[in-house]
């Protein structure tokens, strides 16, 4: 039973699995990202950022270490001295791992890691989408008190006016709207007269043939 027990053993033995996560670590820190399966990249993630906090003490003991769990001077160099001051004010999140599919062949579920050097920009709290709106009624309101307390100052004479241009509108509009109704009325007298017209036509016509052709 494994209780208790987080190591991941990756199907390999201790040596195996060491030479296996030096191997990768030297790999990540000399191309800032690589690409795997996702297990192995979970267990690379915890593996590489204790590389990453040793290196940020920049002491010949912390060199000495580091160098003991990955066999080569020109990476613990790269290490310590281009990797570790870019992560001086972050304590912890050194990298970031992205699923990107499923391998061909086995179908092993793959993934990206990748080193955090550059400074990822914060979005906007929802704390400040909502003073926006908060200010942006307020706003409204201070308006609307405005128009009403400028209505209230006018004198009353200016008040009578206004209601009696409102009502001469109100007038025009209506004689308007009976103008309209009317005009549809008289299009409809003329069109019958035209037609009375054109009957009497036809019939004058017709009694001037009949009259033609009994003279002849």
């Amino acid at each position: 039973m494994r209780h208790r027990k987080k190591t991941k053993k990756l199907g390999r033995k201790t040596a195996h699995r060491k030479a296996l996560l030096s191997n990768m670590a030297i790999s990540l820190i000399k191309h800032k990202s690589i690409q795997t399966t996702t297990v192995k990249a979970k267990v690379l993630r915890s593996y590489i950022e204790k590389l990453i906090t040793m290196a940020k003490k920049d002491t010949i003991a912390a060199r000495r270490e580091v160098y003991s769990k990955v066999h080569s001077r020109d990476i613990v160099k790269i290490l310590f001295d281009e990797v570790a001051p870019k992560f001086a004010d972050k304590e912890g999140g050194y990298t970031r791992i992205t699923k990107i599919g499923f391998r061909k062949g086995d179908g092993a579920e793959t993934a990206l890691i990748e080193l955090l050097l550059e400074k990822e920009e914060k979005k906007p709290k929802k704390t400040e989408k909502k003073s926006a709106k908060k200010t942006t009624i307020e706003k409204v309101e201070k308006k609307a008190v405005k128009k009403e307390t400028e209505e209230s100052k006018k004198p009353k004479a200016e008040k009578e006016e206004i209601a009696v241009e409102k009502e001469v509108k109100k007038e025009k509009d209506e004689d308007v709207k009976k103008n309209t109704a009317k005009e549809p009325e008289e299009k409809e007298e003329s069109t019958e007269e035209k037609v009375e017209e054109q009957k009497k036509e036809k019939s004058s016509k017709d009694k001037k043939e009949k009259e033609d052709k009994e003279e002849k």
